[in-house]
């Protein structure tokens, strides 16, 4: 059924499977992330089962132990998306898998989880000041916000998990 022309439509990058048998899961784990610069990453996505070097240089980083495959994340440097690889000791993607919006996934793991925490207070924080205005008031003032205690506490806290324990941040 086709969306109404007025209607925002989600747009994203992915591969759908022909009859595929199903969509179960394996754990993944990324030893590593590697930016793919200029049309690199374009050759590995176009032409998955060609050699590559990146793959040859971290072949031993790239494997499979039970349930979870080791694997390599090529991220394309100038764009969004990803090519996850476990290469089972070949020179090319052997086992590989399209990732939409690879940076993001990226990004959030490298959220501590202060900053995770601080990002949904923020979202709380705008809810509040979105309700605010809905019912008229115009000038809010941050202060004046219970949250705004809670987000100061948690930017400290934020910018104390990026230093060695030895560090210690006070508000």
């Amino acid at each position: 059924m086709p969306m109404s022309k007025d209607r925002k439509k989600i747009t994203f990058n992915a591969l759908l499977n022909h009859k595929a048998h199903n969509y179960k899961p394996m754990q993944i784990e990324v030893e590593k992330v590697i930016p793919l610069y200029g049309k690199r990453f374009e050759q590995m996505r176009d032409h998955p089962l060609e050699d590559a070097p990146e793959i040859i240089e971290n072949r031993d980083l790239m494997y499979r132990e039970g349930n979870t495959a080791h694997c390599i994340l090529f991220l394309d440097a100038n764009g969004n998306d990803g090519i996850l690889v476990e290469a089972e000791g070949a020179d090319y993607a052997r086992k590989s898998q399209f990732i939409s919006n690879a940076r993001a996934i990226v990004a959030q793991n490298e959220l501590t989880p202060a900053e995770q925490q601080l990002h949904q207070e923020m979202k709380k924080m705008a809810d509040k000041i979105a309700g605010l205005a809905h019912r008229g008031e115009h000038h809010i003032y941050f202060g004046n916000l219970h949250e705004s205690e809670i987000i100061k506490s948690l930017i400290v806290k934020s910018v104390a998990e990026m230093f060695p324990k030895e560090v210690t941040l006070q508000m």
